[in-house]
């Protein structure tokens, strides 16, 4: 799941003791009315697509053209298959959006994650040591602009949002990281698309990042 899906984080984990429980919930409305907008049009564009599978299904002069046709039927194969796909894939997708949930198991050695949806269940783990540190993200949405605080992982899907607000303090910042014996990065790395080796990565910024040189670090501008 991606984390700008996220609306919700409970409790604060500033206020948690770990280990901590965080409980994770995407935004439902939009997704249902986007799904309540886009199903008549998929109905719509599948019609035509079921007229002719009909035909083929009840018109004997239709199939044996297939039949004496082969690559032909391919062609129209594939093509029908393909605009289902199109068709079911945006569908699929917000519906699985809709109750969206992830539950996050933190303490300073692991992170547990179960991810949950309509038509999905997922559930991994990975070592805190794994992780590149705590960043401080800022982003903007429909809604007005959000301050997150992601722990960040070389592989992008494996990054963990652990607080949202509207207003997030350095010292929020640094005392976390400091629980979690992680430095503070930039928040670009969440935005990397190949993944970081981490030890080349640790040596780089062990010094301007971690949470005792928070105040020469990347965010200290702030």
């Amino acid at each position: 799941m991606r984390i700008a899906e996220f609306e919700t984080v409970t409790p604060t984990i500033g206020d948690a003791v770990f280990p901590c429980r965080l409980e994770q919930w995407a935004a439902t409305l939009g997704s249902a009315i986007l799904l309540a907008l886009m199903i008549p049009l998929a109905l719509l564009l599948l019609t035509p697509l079921l007229v002719i599978a009909g035909q083929i299904a009840t018109v004997p002069g239709a199939r044996a053209s297939l039949l004496a046709h082969p690559a032909g039927a391919a062609q129209v194969g594939v093509g029908l298959s393909l605009v289902i796909l199109f068709i079911a894939w945006p569908v699929l997708a917000l519906l699985d959006r809709i109750g969206r949930r992830r539950i996050v198991l933190l303490d300073r050695k692991e992170v547990r994650v179960a991810d949950t949806g309509l038509l999905q269940r997922r559930s991994w783990q990975q070592p805190v040591a794994s992780y590149l540190g705590l960043a401080h993200h800022v982003r903007t949405t429909h809604a007005g602009v959000r301050h997150e605080l992601v722990l960040v992982h070389p592989d992008r899907k494996a990054s963990i949002l652990l607080q949202l607000g509207a207003h997030l303090t350095e010292k929020e910042v640094t005392k976390l990281a400091a629980r979690l014996g992680v430095p503070i990065v930039p928040p670009s790395l969440l935005y990397r698309r190949a993944p970081i080796a981490l030890p080349t990565f640790w040596r780089r910024t062990a010094t301007v990042c971690s949470p005792r040189h928070a105040a020469k670090g990347p965010l200290a501008a702030k």
